[in-house]
């Protein structure tokens, strides 16, 4: 796996003020990002309900959401953030995470994250038979390697199933795992994808997209509409090229010696767009500047 700290120090300042540039310039947040991920299907229900309709071999009427951030069992236990949670109306949750890069303990944080969101469901005094199904749904920018794989999988899906016979282990499925790996689809054209293939594509690749690609089905649009780098708020913006960036380029920030290079950046950027003739409104949405700002430049 690549060192990202070494990565960044590898950089020339002209490569970081690309990277900067590259990032604020997209017509469409990457997907692949937590931050843009969450801010996505953190928020919109019918975004949400549509990629687990898509998903999930469930009839889903309605979701609530639930905190990403686990009650803690006791002062010394590991906290769990997640990306997004819900509850579905018969009271099973759904995990979603997107993870951008392999980490050594994918597997076991993944596992952590279903056996604690399936022991926070029964509280003190509780019923054991309250516990519902935990479905955990991990998107990976990564290849994992399987025992068997066939050609043209994209969804590996793991049960409690008796080894020899398949029989479920008790009436329902304590954990139900997919493993949705990004990389495994070859196709490009969305007109000839199933619906579980244009996700794949729409999440792998909204980055790259042309704003209001043409060739994107319609039933898409909201999605499209909140990853919209030109429609977030200049402070989401902020948030969002934070976790865009490198550890290393967050603890330059929070310490105060990125912004100046940050600045000089944004300013480049407008001074182009300016240079293009794109309208002031348009540089004020993807540079943050002011109108003042931008006039002094």
């Amino acid at each position: 796996m690549v060192d990202e700290h070494e990565r960044y120090v590898a950089l020339s300042e002209q490569q970081k003020r690309e990277l900067l540039e590259d990032i604020l310039c997209r017509a469409y947040m990457d997907l692949l990002c937590d931050w843009a991920f969450k801010h996505v299907f953190g928020h919109d229900k019918e975004a949400l309900m549509m990629l687990l309709r898509d998903l999930l071999p469930l009839d889903i009427i309605d979701i609530e959401y639930e905190s990403n951030e686990l009650d803690r069992l006791h002062a010394d236990a590991k906290a769990s953030i997640m990306d997004v949670v819900c509850k579905l109306s018969n009271g099973e949750r759904v995990i979603v995470e997107m993870q951008r890069e392999l980490r050594d303990d994918f597997y076991d944080r993944m596992y952590f994250y279903g056996a604690a969101s399936s022991i926070e469901q029964v509280k003190r005094g509780g019923d054991y038979s309250e516990i519902r199904t935990v479905f955990l749904i991990f998107f990976t920018n990564h290849v994992l390697k399987h025992t068997i794989c066939p050609k043209d999988k994209l969804i590996f899906v793991y049960d409690f199933l008796e080894q020899e016979t398949g029989e479920p282990y008790g009436e329902h499925p304590y954990f139900s795992i997919r493993l949705c790996e990004l990389p495994r689809l070859a196709k490009t054209n969305m007109s000839e994808m199933t619906l579980v293939e244009q996700w794949f594509h729409l999440l792998k690749n909204i980055r790259t997209f042309a704003l209001n690609p043409k060739d994107v089905p319609s039933r898409y649009q909201r999605i499209l509409k909140s990853a919209q780098l030109a429609q977030i708020t200049e402070e989401d913006r902020q948030n969002y090229l934070k976790n865009m960036l490198s550890e290393y380029d967050e603890k330059m920030i929070s310490l105060g010696n990125y912004k100046r290079g940050h600045s000089d950046a944004t300013e480049e950027i407008a001074r182009r767009m300016l240079e293009d003739n794109e309208p002031m409104e348009k540089v004020v949405k993807f540079t943050g500047l002011t109108k003042e700002q931008i006039k002094a430049l």
